[in-house]
Order: C-alpha cells, then sequence, then structure tokens
C-alpha cells in the first residue's frame, strides 16, 4: 500500500492517542478539556484519513479519530467487522462490498455489474439520500453504518487474455477481492472467481481492478490488455461502528460522526480522481499495456450475461428500489467513464463544467503549506484567477498583476494547461505544460497536480471558487 497514506494513519494514531478520554476500545468517555478519541480499524488506509479529518473538523477538535492498519490479508475486511462487533475496536473502515456476507444486503446496488459506471454517477448516489438508506442496512450486521465514501472503477484486466466480450469469460478464472457480487457477476459470465491479496495475483487470467492498483503493484507488466470502455463496479468504502459505544456518545457526538461522512465525499472524490488520473499516466508511459474498447455490441452482450445476479438482486425490495434510483441518476449523465492515455483533445462535455472564472486567495503559509517554495510563496501570496473558455485560458496574480496566456484541454477528469505567454519578468518554457486531476463541487473546483509546474501555484494550494 501507499507508505504516504500509512504514514499520515500512523501520524493519525500518534497525535490521537495523547490526551484521550476513549480509555480501551470500547469506551467512550469524554475527560473535560481533552479531546474524545475514538479508534477505527481498516486493513486500507487510504479511506479513513480524509473521514477521520472532516471529524477532527467538524467537531472543532473535540473529536478525534486514531487509525490503525490492521494488515491487507484476503480476510482482513471480516476480520475488522469483527473486531468492531466485538468492541475491540469502535469504528472500522471494509469494503461496500462484503456486507452480504454479514447479512446486509443494500450496499450490492451500489457495487451490482456494469450499473455504476463513472464517477459522477458515484458521486451522485453517495451524496444524496441513496447513501443513507444503504448505510441503514447495516443494523442487520448488528453495527451502525455513518459512511460510504467513493472508491475507483475497476475495470477488466486481461492476462492470459483479453477480456472484451462475453466469450472471453468463459472457463477464466479471475481475481477479485472479497464480495459475494463480484464472485456470482463472474460465474454468470463463465468465470471461476479467485480471491487474492494486493500486491500478488495468482495465476488468473484476469482480474478486476484500477488502474492505481495495477499501476502500483506493477500489474501491467504481466498482462496483455485493459477493457477501457468497461467497469464493472466502483470500490466504495464504508465507516461504521460498534452500536454499544455508538451508544454511549451524546446526540451531538453522534451528529457528528455522520455528517463527517457526507463532508469526506467530495475531498475522498478528488483523491481518487487524482489517483486514478497517475495510476493511468504511469501505465501509458511504461507502455507494456494495450488499452482496447469493447465494441457496443460487446458492451450490451456483457450486460445481459448478468442477467441472473439482476434477477436476484430483484427479489429483495430495497434492492429493486434502489437499482431504478441508480439507474434514473445514470440516464442524466455521460457515459461510461472511459480510459485513456494523456494526450490533447478538443474541450468535450465534461470541459463545460470547467468553463467559466475562477478564484482564491492564499497566504504565504498557506502555499507553503502546500508545498510552495518560500520565494514564490511570497511573490504568489494574495490569491489569483484562472479564466477558462473555449479552448483558452488566462491566468493572474492578484498581488503583482502578473498575466499568463495559453490553451488547454480537458480528457474525463484531466485537465491540461499549456503556457503560450507569460510575463517578461519571468522565464517560461515555450508550451510549458502542467497536468491535473479536477473535480468540481458546489461551484468549488480542486486540481490535483499531476505533472509539470503550474504557472500559479495556489491552484494546488487549496480549492478555486467559481465566480457569478
Amino acid at each position: 500500500m501507499r507508505l504516504l497514506a500509512t504514514a499520515l494513519a500512523i501520524a493519525l494514531v500518534t497525535s490521537g492517542c495523547h490526551g484521550s478520554g476513549a480509555g480501551k476500545a470500547g469506551g467512550t468517555r469524554a475527560v473535560p478539556g481533552k479531546p474524545l478519541t475514538l479508534t477505527l480499524q481498516t486493513g486500507d488506509s487510504l479511506f479513513a484519513p480524509e473521514y477521520a479529518d472532516a471529524v477532527n473538523r467538524l467537531s472543532d477538535g473535540t473529536m478525534r479519530i486514531a487509525i490503525t492498519v490492521a494488515g491487507n490479508q484476503p480476510t482482513y475486511e471480516a476480520m475488522t467487522v469483527d473486531a468492531v462487533r466485538k468492541g475491540k475496536a469502535q469504528l472500522g473502515a471494509v469494503g461496500a462490498r462484503v456486507w452480504d456476507a454479514f447479512g446486509a444486503t443494500s450496499f450490492r446496488p451500489l457495487v451490482a455489474p456494469f450499473l455504476v459506471d463513472s464517477l459522477a454517477l458515484e458521486q451522485q448516489v453517495l451524496s444524496g439520500p441513496l447513501a443513507a438508506r444503504m448505510l441503514g442496512g447495516l443494523d442487520k450486521a448488528g453495527v451502525v453504518g455513518l459512511a460510504v465514501l467513493p472508491g475507483p472503477l475497476r475495470r477488466p484486466l486481461g492476462l492470459s487474455r483479453g477480456l472484451v466480450a462475453p466469450a472471453d469469460y468463459k472457463g477464466a478464472k479471475i481475481a477479485i477481492r472479497y464480495g459475494g457480487i463480484a464472485r456470482t457477476s463472474f460465474e454468470a459470465l463463465g468465470s471461476t472467481a479467485v480471491g487474492y491479496t494486493i500486491g500478488n495475483l495468482p495465476a488468473v487470467d484476469g482480474a478486476e481492478l484500477d488502474s492505481n492498483t495495477i499501476a502500483e503493484n506493477g500489474f501491467d507488466a504481466q498482462a496483455r490488455a485493459l477493457t477501457a470502455n468497461v467497469v464493472f463496479w466502483p470500490r466504495p468504502q464504508t465507516i461504521f461502528m460498534n452500536r454499544k459505544a455508538f451508544d454511549r456518545l451524546s446526540s451531538s457526538q453522534q451528529a457528528i460522526l455522520r455528517r463527517a461522512g457526507r463532508a469526506a465525499v467530495g475531498p475522498e472524490l478528488a483523491r481518487v480522481q487524482k489517483d486514478d488520473a497517475s495510476g493511468l499516466a504511469a501505465i501509458c508511459s511504461r507502455g507494456t499495456l494495450s488499452l482496447v474498447t469493447a465494441s457496443p455490441d460487446e458492451v450490451a452482450a456483457l450486460r445481459g450475461a448478468v442477467g441472473p445476479v439482476y434477477a436476484e438482486l430483484n427479489r429483495d425490495p430495497l434492492d429493486r428500489q434502489l437499482i431504478r434510483a441508480i439507474a434514473k441518476l445514470r440516464e442524466a449523465l455521460p457515459s461510461t467513464d472511459a480510459a485513456r492515455c494523456p494526450g490533447t483533445r478538443a474541450v468535450t462535455r465534461a470541459g463545460a463544467v470547467l468553463e467559466g472564472r475562477w478564484q482564491m486567495s492564499a497566504t504565504s503559509g498557506e502555499l507553503q503549506a502546500a508545498g510552495v517554495p518560500p520565494a514564490d510563496a511570497d511573490r504568489q501570496r494574495g490569491g489569483g484567477t484562472l479564466v477558462l473558455a473555449h479552448g483558452a485560458w488566462i491566468g493572474r496574480e492578484r498581488l503583482n498583476g502578473f498575466v499568463w496566456h495559453g490553451r488547454y484541454s480537458v480528457q474525463g477528469n484531466v485537465l491540461r494547461l499549456i503556457t503560450t505567454a507569460c510575463p517578461p519578468a519571468l522565464a517560461c518554457g515555450q508550451n510549458a505544460t502542467a497536468t491535473f486531476t479536477w473535480s468540481v463541487y458546489e461551484d468549488r473546483l480542486s486540481l490535483g497536480l499531476v505533472s509539470g509546474v503550474p504557472t500559479y501555484l495556489g491552484l494546488i494550494a487549496k480549492p478555486l471558487t467559481k465566480a457569478h
């Protein structure tokens, strides 16, 4: 797993345990004047930090989450659920896909095959009332559902063969992570599902994986093709709590834990987008893996092949309602997020969301906290604006009036700014390019730097706000 994320998780544990009023794992007694610290166990350190940050922020520092990473073996999620149920940890984080094994089926529509096939759709589902209905289903598992956070899109990675049409799945062994829907979906496609541990794929014909996991573990070196325009399902994560520990909290503390889940969706999605773009860029740069495309008829055939999975899901009234609601949201959104190697393209429908005037302000300290060198931070303090329109961009620094010009392209969640002119006082390379992942939420634009150096470094220091 990522060293940076693991380090952050360890830092949260270290800072959260001092002055704790938690006592042993099952207790939630607060000590006057000291923050209440709650333990959270997970096997994947990526997802919990955003939630922990939201809890700390919304409680004004009176509540903290101490994260412990308990390993990433194939059964770590079952072990995490068991630890929270028994009160060995107060909170836990596991993939939404595992809950049907514990009697809670409300997350099955979220990971149903070929249904949630874009990050935009995943955000719509998790930001609205459907998420609360899914979380309520965790009562059946004997825990309290607090949050469901977005995860990356899982695509077909072909190892011994390409995985494009239904015929490619017949008799194949497909590596999956723990979950009933994944297993029954591949059975419907005529495949055998095989569990695995991250970092070590067994001898299989293919796997369901996201771009960043493929890149970080070097799975592209042993693969033949990634089917770019087919998404099996997303990999969302859930945050849940021991029932007795939750009941010991005050109503305001309970509300903060639930609000933190909703508040973490946007930042978590931005991280997922950045990781996905970074992973795809690494895969493309190594050049060992081909991106292949399924035809419309092949995509339709894949959807048809998993009909038995939906027949089973639709027997449950709640699952049936959730599937219909997600399908309705899907109709109003663009088609499947297709993976593409970075390259300049014309502004697409997604690019229209970015058009307009974006502004932000930042102090020298905020810029330095984002990694800007002190000299640049002092010059660029005060903020600036970024105007995007019809493939051209203009950037201005508010303090000194410096202006840049250039052109831009948008490909999915990747924004590329190409500089064609800069202030005479500064040296800039002709056609210097900076590549970002981007996400827009409630008129706030978040940019994550993938490669290059932005002309105004404040773009990566904090989100920009759209001027109306």
